[in-house]
């Protein structure tokens, strides 16, 4: 495949290196997370326009899980970028304002999730899932990097390691690949 036609995607790409070789872990375990959600909606409205444009001019088939990753790929990489300025924000203040934050976050992922024309009922519940699973936090935070604030350590990410596949850093219940499980 020639990915000169999906320019989004290779910009994306280099968004994610640049995030993950910022945040290290936490830029992994974010990523992994934004994968999930991402590939949740996809699961639910594979058909979106921008998703449908990018396997038209990609030659891709829509509706594989062994492409969708290639095709959801921009989005997944704003989420995450989203999904770490919430939990930057979560780090840099007292837990008071952790609803202000929150709800900072899911404003901003209406607008990405309304690009795509996905109805709130679709994009809210694996976002709603992420937020129940990263109330909670652990014991240990990753250092702040260039005196900013750092991210909080989500207690469901507490024993996760780092290397591994996308899947295996990701603290959401479901394997949206997985056709045989319903999402």
């Amino acid at each position: 495949m020639d990915v000169r036609a999906l320019p989004e995607c290779v910009r994306a790409h280099r968004r994610r290196e640049r995030l993950e070789r910022r945040w290290g872990p936490t830029g992994g375990f974010l990523l992994a997370d934004a994968f999930a959600i991402t590939g949740w909606w996809w699961r639910h409205a594979p058909a979106a326009w921008p998703w449908r444009e990018r396997a038209r001019r990609a030659g891709l088939p829509l509706l594989s899980t062994g492409t969708a990753w290639l095709l959801i790929y921009p989005e997944a990489v704003a989420l995450a970028r989203l999904l770490l300025r919430h939990e930057l924000d979560r780090g840099a203040g007292p837990a008071q304002r952790w609803g202000t934050a929150r709800a900072r976050l899911r404003s901003q992922v209406a607008a990405l999730a309304s690009g795509l024309g996905l109805a709130a009922e679709v994009w809210h519940v694996p976002l709603a899932e992420w937020l129940a699973r990263h109330h909670h936090l652990a014991e240990d935070r990753p250092a702040a990097v260039g005196g900013g604030p750092a991210p909080v350590w989500a207690q469901a990410h507490a024993d996760d390691e780092a290397p591994g596949s996308l899947a295996g850093r990701g603290c959401l219940p479901w394997d949206w690949t997985d056709t045989s499980v319903p999402v």
